[in-house]
């Protein structure tokens, strides 16, 4: 339960719930899936069940229902959100959702291939952290006033902003030290990850599927922070693959054991490799 950001509707006043959806532990733990009733737990009863109970209290304790009822949360919250009012719109009288993973299925596949554009670590398309504020800063002073006239520090609309991330190559900052510029390699590993997924068969590019939409450009700040969000260590990698599990029916034996092989391992790039294969082919037919 997340007791901290109830405690931001307590404040005013409001009667607030939260849920663990019935699973409690570490968040890149899939194993709770192997139990189908869990899995339908944490997809979506346990939250309506929930919300449920919560009236019942607020009905017992108040003497009268709640007037108006909102949900608000982010990322699988986000996700819950969007469930709440797909399957159980009289749940709320307003749902207010951030980040939700919306295509969970196609977005497994997108968010293993993106995290390994950044790897190996010794390899000279690798970006370290050290670079990901230099970055940062020159894609603000490209998007800020480009998509709101207004030079605010915010990127109201990061889709109108098309980055020239070529204006980050040295030999444009002939002055820069190479902590303050990127080479080609570098140039070409961001713009794979600032591009729409597309997965092609057969090297047909005009039957090409697209697969996730990309990046949102600004949100390189949070990779120092989400140290694995583009593999700031090849072990950070497997860790994501979870998410195929949860996203994607990956048969038992796909499953990629993130505790006993690192990047550097040949047999974790035979699994990589059968992760992005499989998953891909998995979510055209999930579609």
């Amino acid at each position: 339960m997340n007791a901290a950001d109830s405690g931001q509707g307590v404040q005013y006043g409001t009667a607030t719930m939260s849920s663990g959806l019935g699973h409690e532990g570490d968040p890149l733990n899939s194993t709770f899936t192997d139990d189908p009733e869990l899995t339908l737990d944490w997809s979506y009863r346990a939250l309506h069940n929930s919300i449920v109970i919560a009236k019942e209290i607020i009905n017992a304790t108040y003497a009268a229902s709640a007037n108006h009822t909102y949900f608000s949360s982010c990322s699988n919250g986000g996700r819950q959100g969007l469930l709440e009012a797909q399957m159980f719109p009289d749940d709320f009288d307003g749902i207010m959702v951030g980040s939700p993973p919306w295509w969970t299925t196609r977005e497994s596949a997108w968010l293993l291939r993106t995290r390994t554009y950044n790897l190996p670590d010794n390899g000279t398309n690798h970006i370290p952290p050290s670079n990901f504020s230099m970055i940062h800063e020159e894609v603000m002073n490209q998007c800020d006033t480009q998509t709101d006239s207004l030079q605010d520090g915010i990127i109201m609309k990061p889709w109108n902003c098309q980055v020239d991330f070529d204006k980050l190559l040295c030999d444009q900052r002939p002055a820069e030290s190479n902590s303050s510029c990127l080479s080609s390699d570098q140039v070409d590993t961001l713009s794979k990850i600032y591009r729409d997924y597309f997965q092609t068969y057969d090297n047909d590019a005009e039957g090409a599927t697209f697969i996730y939409p990309n990046e949102s450009e600004g949100l390189m700040i949070a990779w120092g922070t989400f140290c694995g969000y583009y593999g700031c260590h090849e072990e950070d990698v497997s860790s994501i693959t979870h998410v195929l599990w949860l996203g994607v029916s990956t048969p038992r034996h796909h499953q990629f054991p993130s505790s006993s092989c690192t990047a550097l391992s040949a047999v974790c790039r035979t699994r990589w490799a059968s992760f992005l294969e499989y998953g891909s082919s998995r979510i055209v037919a999930l579609v």
